[in-house]
């Protein structure tokens, strides 16, 4: 399922998907048994792989394995409406989010806070540059209390 290598899927009201490799005894490839059990979990996932079993565009939909369905002359007009919504955002700010997603949900656990963490501070330094000028709020200092001096 090539589907499963894309970042956001919009599937046409009509489509099927499966995993129908093993009926021709083949394990599934292109990744189909890595990025299937991260879109639908590890149960579902299997049972499509293991069963081949086919589903529509609307099961696919329920369970995750796409982000919506379309009837399929709105397809294009949809896909376009996503990308410019994307578009109009920060450019290095969508490159780094997209960055901290993949790496926060691979195969390495514990990664996610430190990716967000390194992706986000050359965001806050480059945030002009971006059209952001929004400044993040600095902590008020609060004194501290010190104890009296005890004259003598």
């Amino acid at each position: 399922m090539t589907a499963m290598a894309c970042t956001i899927r919009i599937a046409v009201d009509t489509a099927k998907f499966g995993q129908p490799e093993v009926t021709l005894g083949l394990v599934p490839g292109g990744g189909g048994t890595q990025r299937l059990p991260r879109l639908v979990g590890k149960g579902r996932a299997l049972q499509l792989i293991l069963s081949a079993e086919m589903i529509s565009a609307q099961e696919a939909y329920r369970i995750g394995l796409v982000n919506e369905v379309v009837p399929a002359a709105d397809l294009l007009t949809r896909a376009e409406a996503i990308l410019r919504k994307i578009a109009s955002n920060a450019p290095m700010a969508v490159k780094f989010a997209l960055t901290a997603v993949k790496q926060g949900t691979g195969d390495e656990p514990g990664r996610g806070p430190i990716a967000r963490g390194v992706l986000f501070w050359p965001l806050r330094r480059n945030r002009r540059q971006e059209g952001g000028h929004v400044r993040l709020p600095r902590k008020a200092r609060t004194p501290i209390p010190r104890p009296l001096k005890k004259s003598s």
